[in-house]
């Protein structure tokens, strides 16, 4: 079945639920770090180190290795306890007496930072994979949805040319009335056309595109040569009046 909105694109929609579910799980981390860190102010020595950001991956983990993580993460939605013990390792583990017997606290903190950053970076990497295939769902809706669209287009153009023949005759009407003036403008009824269309800035290159044709020949549709011709015949009366 052809896709008829982007939600209608599988690839894309998965995308976009897996995203939804780090985010959670982002925001649970993040909020996980922040209580542990919390505690940690109450000890001047565990303040300390929570202050100055240790290291808390060894350093035969590379980005790209921390990025293979979190693509495994961006595909689970979760940061299971192996993968921690996996990072942590070639860090030191804190024992329960260090820190006025807050090691255990210590620990606890960093895995907390672990598990915040990989998640940070599966965001990340997941943001990516949503804009590449938005855009691919995109091509694909526009393609679906071609013949509507061109369908309806030509339809629309071809009513708003409709609309521009009859107000060239609401406009001859009213030159020939004198609906300029502003007795005649307060007791006709109906009033006037309230709105000076953008034919243009505006209307013309779109006839133009919707029915496929140049802007001169949507030009000529619009009856905008004979209005062109009409004014200068009038132009060249005035002319030859103050010859």
């Amino acid at each position: 079945m052809k896709p008829q909105c982007l939600g209608d694109d599988r690839e894309y929609a998965e995308a976009l639920a897996r995203l939804e579910k780090l985010n959670v799980g982002q925001q649970e981390a993040i909020e996980g770090q922040e209580k542990l860190e919390l505690r940690m102010r109450h000890e001047d020595k565990t303040r300390q180190y929570a202050s100055q950001g240790q290291r808390v991956f060894s350093q035969r983990f590379s980005d790209q290795d921390l990025d293979g993580f979190a693509a495994q993460v961006a595909i689970t939605g979760d940061v299971p306890e192996s993968m921690i013990a996996e990072l942590r390792s070639g860090q030191p583990a804190f024992g329960k007496d260090e820190f006025n017997s807050c090691g255990e606290l210590v620990n606890q903190f960093n895995d907390a930072r672990r598990r915040r950053i990989i998640f940070d970076r599966a965001v990340v990497l997941q943001k990516k994979e949503v804009k590449r295939l938005k855009v691919s769902a995109i091509k694909a809706l526009c393609e679906s949805v071609r013949g509507d669209r061109e369908r309806i287009a030509r339809a629309l153009a071809n009513k708003v040319l409709e609309l521009g023949l009859a107000l060239r005759e609401e406009n001859a009407f009213a030159e020939r009335i004198g609906l300029q003036d502003e007795g005649v403008q307060a007791d006709i009824t109906p009033r006037r056309f309230p709105v000076e269309l953008p034919w243009e800035q505006l209307l013309l290159p779109w006839i133009a595109e919707a029915l496929g044709i140049s802007e001169a020949e949507a030009r000529s549709k619009a009856g905008f040569q004979s209005l062109d011709l009409e004014r200068k015949r009038k132009e060249l009366e005035r002319i030859g009046a103050r010859a």
